[in-house]
This record gives C-alpha cells, sequence and structure tokens, in this order.
C-alpha cells in the first residue's frame, strides 16, 4: 500500500474513497467499480487520480475532485438514460446505445423498461379479469333462468295430465316438455354469444 505519510494531503485510497461515498450518500460501490471508473479511456471521462499505484501501492484520489466528477458523471449518465428512454424512429447511429452506458446507467433503463413492461401486463390482466366476472355473472343469470323455466314445467303441463291415467303417457309427455325447455335454452345460449361475437358498429366502420 506504500508508506501513508508520503501521500499527498486529502488523497484516499480506492478502499477509502469507497467507504467516503458510502457516508456521503448512502451509495455502496466496490473496489472494482471505482478502479474501473478510473481506467476509462480519455474520451469516456475517467476518474481522476492523485496518483497511480505501482508495485503493489494503492491509487490515490482527491475528494474533492472526485465531488466534482461524480456530479458531472451523474449528468452525463442521466442524460444516456433519457436518452436512451425516447423512442426511437429511425436507426440514427449517433442515438446513444443502451451498450454504450456503464453497468448502472444500464440497469437503470433496463428496471424502467421492465416496469413499463409490468404495467401493460397488468393492465391485460385486469381487462381479463374484468372480462371473466362479466362472463359469471352473465351465466349466473342465465343458469337463474334456465331453472326458472324448469320449475315452471310443472304448473304449465299439469292441466293435461289431469286426464291421464297411463303413466308412460304421462312419461313420454314429461319428456317431451323438459326437452322442448332445454332447447330453448339452448337456442337462447347460443344467439347471446353469437351477439357476443358480433363488432361494435364502430369497429365494423373502422
Amino acid at each position: 500500500m506504500g508508506d501513508p505519510s508520503n501521500r499527498p494531503e486529502g488523497a484516499l485510497t480506492t478502499s477509502e474513497l469507497v467507504a467516503a461515498i458510502a457516508r456521503e450518500f448512502g451509495d455502496i460501490y466496490s473496489n472494482q467499480t471505482i478502479r474501473n471508473w478510473a481506467a476509462r479511456p480519455e474520451d469516456k471521462h475517467p476518474l481522476p487520480m492523485v496518483a497511480k499505484g505501482k508495485a503493489g501501492q494503492a491509487h490515490l484520489y482527491d475528494w474533492v475532485e472526485f465531488l466534482t466528477w461524480f456530479e458531472a458523471e451523474k449528468e452525463r449518465q442521466e442524460r444516456a438514460v433519457a436518452s436512451v428512454a425516447q423512442p426511437q424512429t429511425g436507426a440514427d447511429p449517433a442515438a446513444p446505445n443502451i451498450d454504450a452506458l456503464d453497468w448502472h446507467a444500464a440497469r437503470t433503463v433496463s428496471a424502467r423498461e421492465q416496469a413499463k413492461r409490468d404495467i401493460l401486463i397488468t393492465a391485460q390482466l385486469e381487462a381479463k379479469v374484468g372480462d371473466l366476472e362479466t362472463m359469471a355473472r352473465v351465466a349466473e343469470d342465465r343458469a337463474r333462468l334456465a331453472v326458472q323455466q324448469l320449475l315452471a314445467i310443472p304448473s304449465r303441463i299439469s292441466p293435461r295430465l289431469v286426464n291421464i291415467a297411463d303413466e308412460l303417457v304421462i312419461d313420454r309427455l314429461l319428456d317431451a316438455e323438459i326437452r322442448a325447455v332445454c332447447q330453448q335454452i339452448e337456442r337462447d345460449a347460443n344467439a347471446a354469444i353469437a351477439a357476443d361475437d358480433e363488432p361494435e358498429p364502430e369497429a365494423a366502420a373502422a
């Protein structure tokens, strides 16, 4: 690590800089992230160093210089994230690409896009649940109507059965009446399904 007495005043090692960032901002970065920032090419805005460690010595950073660089870096990343998040209408080679962002900015874009997908999926699920609830209510109404029609058979057919003593004839008349009611229920259900499948007038016109 070298002799601490030889350090420039206020210089921080990588580990000390990580600890200072955590105290100041509450952000947790690894030593490797700091080294990656410092190792960037000149055109990628590298983190300034007071001294580059050699032969086992630690890299040294100035806290004030870091604060200036860090604020500028956050602004660059925010601009890059906002630019990537904008809808792209064409393949503009000059447009920022998510591959050009560092890990933190790319993660922000990824989280934002995932949130958009989650909102869309939630809306679709809510719409499906609403459709299912509507279908359940319609089915319940039709089942209630079918029960009422079946329960009405005895009172409707009893005048015809009063003077009939043959049980076989009575059985056939009841069977025919029940079949007729069930067929009517089926026709009503099919008609309702066909009506639900028809497009709205506005949709048909479009």
